[in-house]
């Protein structure tokens, strides 16, 4: 069963940079998750969040790449250096790892915002700056590119 995340949630981390995950994501975590979740630092300057199992799909598509293709070990050491398994204790948190806080500035309070099968963590004024939505016009514009781009990908 593939999970679904949704929601916007302001979050502490406490002293020792743990993060609870919020009641409404926590119960979301698919039904054979495991309390690994596993922290990728994302191309759009947050932390990007996978329960094991949804980690797993996702890494599946990169499995059939030519290891003697020295662009595909470049971007494969890249990518897989950027993530941490982490374990959540019995109340939910997870320490988030300090080159994780530091590159990404996350201080004190932390936006959480659920993406289909993952989670991320935004410091909240990057994600303010970079991607709230200040016109609805702009959004439904979006929305239709997006959209229309899919279409067009199952025609051809």
């Amino acid at each position: 069963m593939t999970s679904l995340f949704s929601g916007e949630f302001l979050c502490k981390l406490d002293a020792k940079g743990r993060l609870m995950l919020p009641a409404r994501l926590k119960n979301k975590l698919p039904k054979e998750h495991t309390r690994t979740l596993m922290l990728q630092k994302s191309f759009d300057q947050c932390i990007t969040i996978y329960p094991l199992v949804e980690f797993e799909k996702m890494i599946k598509r990169y499995e059939n790449l030519d290891e003697l293709d020295p662009e595909v070990r470049e971007f494969e050491r890249n990518f897989m250096r950027g993530i941490d398994e982490v374990e959540m204790d019995n109340n939910f948190r997870f320490l988030i790892p300090k080159k994780f806080q530091q590159a990404l500035n996350l201080q004190k309070e932390v936006l959480v915002i659920g993406v289909r099968q993952r989670m991320e963590i935004w410091n909240p004024e990057t994600f303010e700056s970079k991607y709230e939505v200040k016109d609805e016009q702009q959004f439904k514009d979006l929305s239709k590119r997006i959209l229309e781009k899919k279409n067009q990908e199952k025609k051809g």
